[in-house]
Formats: structure tokens, sequence, C-alpha cells
């Protein structure tokens, strides 16, 4: 019986042990999952926020040729006309 016992607490002992060196290891596994988690997220924000910045300046680069083409688009048929006017006073002369 009292070897039982013995064997026992130290099963016991032992079972508590390994569960605490097993539950320190996730723990340390986790943190070190956590910290590669932050780098990865870290490093894909800045990527992030440079392609932002790219599509920004695409952004600019877009509205600056749509406003160029909208004034060809009108001052296109007020040159034609003054052209025109031109070459009928230069040929009426």
């Amino acid at each position: 019986m009292q070897i039982q016992a013995e064997v026992n607490t130290v099963t016991a002992k032992a079972t508590d042990e390994a569960a605490d060196l097993l539950t320190k290891r996730i723990n340390e596994m986790t943190d070190k999952a956590i910290g590669k988690i932050d780098e990865e997220a870290e490093k894909i924000a800045k990527s992030l926020k440079a392609v932002c910045n790219g599509v920004s300046g695409a952004k600019n680069e877009i509205n600056y040729e749509r406003g160029f083409r909208k004034f060809m688009f009108w001052v296109t048929p007020v040159l034609l006309l003054i052209q025109s006017i031109f070459t009928m006073i230069t040929i009426l002369k």
C-alpha cells in the first residue's frame, strides 16, 4: 500500500512538473508566434502604405491629365474658329 501511495505521489508530481513545463513551452512558442505575426503585420502595413501612396500619386496624375484633356477639348474648337476667321480674312484681301 505504501509503495502504491508513493508511486501515485511521484507520478502526480511528475505529471504536474510535465504539465508546467509543457505550459511554459507553449507560452514561449505562443509569444514567439505573436512576435513574428506582429513583425509580418508591420511589414505588410508598410507595404500597404507604400501602395496607397503610389495609388494616390497615380490618381493625381490622372486628374491632371483629365483636366488637360478637358481644356484641349474646349480650346480646339475656339482655335479652329479663330484660324478659320484669319483664313477668310486672308483670302478676302
